[in-house]
């Protein structure tokens, strides 16, 4: 179940920090479902499996309004909903399920925005790549009318960085495109941006990113995807501990003295794009040098970003969309590279 809270108190008055205190007890009220908390939006997921999980759930919805109502706290019944993630074919069989609240049914919704990110019910992330694209033109186009074409490039470089190519990186971990169509969709967006940045609109793409000195977003994204992985491999989150999700080939073998990962098979198109399964395809393409966790992360990053740089240069086609990558998620080079 999807739900925002409407408080009875101002957090922008009390702060953050009290809004959390005040709240900090509320998954204690939770006995079956998983309750995640952020400022004043709740969510309560669980595992539909069989008619006591519906009731198990709906319980805990209840829990939730009687600790509402205990603490005088007010829920804005235009802002919860529930969402269900499962196969097409599931949702034949089964009908939706009615959850109710202070005896109102709650609606059902195809898609739900949550911390930025727009979360389709058939887990397709069309829906976020309109939104994002939107946020990135609407960035550059502000961009433009407050800045004249004759100002300095580095100063629209960092223009673009900060406030266009932050709205379309952003956690790009969990929804990084695979399909050429969505591929080609997000790169656009920095296509367009380095014709106004260099006031050049006929040199080739591969050439306008060589003068700004700018990799493709599609290999920015798989740097962040290795970024994070070694950033929670040194610094483990209380919350998230990705070394109960990937594992190291152990043996004597030449390979498993490299820090290569053990790859899982995926039968299915949506599983192998997963971020906990993609990186381990991609950090075994990493040479030896930059699987070494015990480096600075500025260090890593840094040999990262030369040789994500020395790959561009080598392999980089602007018309060519499976050279975006330094491993293209598209099917047919999966098939011919794990086949």
């Amino acid at each position: 179940m999807w739900n925002q809270e409407c408080m009875n108190m101002n957090p922008g008055r009390t702060g953050y920090s009290v809004n959390i205190i005040f709240i900090n007890d509320l998954p204690e009220c939770i006995s079956s479902a998983n309750p995640f908390l952020f400022a004043d939006d709740t969510k309560l997921v669980k595992c539909i499996t069989s008619t006591e999980d519906q009731l198990e759930l709906q319980t805990d919805i209840n829990q939730l309004s009687s600790w509402c109502t205990t603490w005088n706290m007010q829920l804005n019944e235009g802002k919860y909903n529930v969402l269900r993630i499962t196969h097409p074919s599931w949702h034949e069989d089964n009908p939706n399920t009615l959850y109710s609240i202070h005896n109102s049914h709650l609606n059902f919704a195809t898609k739900e925005k949550d911390l930025g990110l727009c979360i389709a019910n058939n887990l397709s992330w069309s829906l976020h790549y309109n939104l994002i694209s939107s946020k990135a033109y609407r960035a550059l186009n502000l961009i433009r009318r407050t800045i004249s074409m004759k100002s300095e490039t580095s100063t629209k470089k960092s223009l673009y960085i900060t406030l266009v190519r932050s709205q379309v990186t952003y956690c790009s971990q969990v929804w990084r495109p695979n399909l050429i169509k969505d591929i080609q969709k997000l790169e656009r967006i920095q296509r367009r941006a380095t014709k106004f940045i260099l006031n050049d609109y006929s040199s080739s793409y591969r050439s306008r990113l060589s003068d700004l000195k700018l990799l493709p977003l599609m290999y920015w994204f798989e740097i962040q995807d290795i970024m994070f992985l070694v950033k929670s491999l040194k610094e483990p989150s209380d919350n998230f501990n990705i070394r109960d999700h990937i594992k190291f080939v152990t043996g004597r073998t030449r390979f498993s003295c490299n820090n290569k990962l053990t790859v899982q098979a995926n039968h299915y198109s949506a599983s192998r794009h997963f971020y906990l399964n993609r990186i381990t395809r991609l950090w075994n393409l990493m040479p030896t040098m930059l699987m070494d966790i015990s480096a600075p992360l500025t260090s890593t990053k840094n040999t990262l970003h030369h040789y994500f740089w020395e790959h561009f240069k080598q392999n980089f086609v602007s018309d060519i969309p499976c050279t975006y990558h330094l491993m293209c998620p598209c099917n047919r080079c999966y098939t011919r590279n794990y086949s």
